[in-house]
């Protein structure tokens, strides 16, 4: 009776032994894969990197829990930050919405005076040569005025020396109208004093 109950408590022993290996390999498995994710991250100094070879697994498993409850308020910093950064980035993208505008707005107000100014460049050059044509005209005008005003000039000259001419030709004449009175008045003269003015004249 004792030899089976001795021969039970060492199968028990032998599989309570092989149970705590089993757990001390997955455990160690753990522990490794924990060091190489997260040690050394920002949430948990290198201090807190498990000891691969500690083998105290309830000392273990609460720096776990400790560890892990300092990860969650880390991650719960990090979804803050996130929301954060969210709302910077909304808030971000309506401001940027609207400088775009203004810039839209900047743009078509350019466009829409360069177009005015275009419009005005185009009556002003119209204008230009409406006044370039009126000027035009009007020198045209003074040359031709000019011309009459030379020609008649010119014309006023020789005809005040056709006058000039004619006053001399006329006093000459008169001069000589005189001189050949005066003769014709000496030659009655002497025809009375002869005489032949008397003297009746043969039937």
């Amino acid at each position: 009776m004792l030899k089976v109950e001795s021969d039970e408590l060492a199968s028990i022993k032998e599989n309570l032994q092989e149970n705590i290996s089993y757990i001390k390999e997955k455990w160690a498995i753990l522990l490794s894969s924990y060091n190489k994710q997260f040690c050394g991250l920002a949430f948990f100094s290198n201090s807190q990197c498990l000891d691969l070879e500690f083998t105290d697994f309830k000392d273990s498993i609460l720096e776990l829990e400790e560890i892990l409850h300092n990860a969650c308020g880390y991650l719960h910093q990090l979804l803050e930050e996130k929301k954060n950064l969210e709302s910077e980035k909304v808030t971000a993208e309506m401001s940027l919405s609207i400088v775009r505008s203004e810039i839209l707005a900047m743009k078509q107000k350019f466009k829409s005076e360069m177009q005015d100014m275009e419009a005005k460049l185009v009556i002003s050059n119209a204008l230009v040569d409406n006044l370039q044509v009126q000027f035009e005209s009007i020198a045209d005008k003074f040359h031709l005025t000019s011309e009459i005003e030379e020609r008649s000039s010119r014309q006023n000259r020789e005809l005040l020396d056709h006058l000039a001419l004619l006053q001399d030709q006329m006093q000459e004449l008169t001069s000589k109208i005189v001189t050949l009175l005066e003769k014709c008045q000496a030659w009655r003269l002497w025809l009375r004093n002869s005489g032949v003015i008397n003297r009746p004249l043969r039937s």
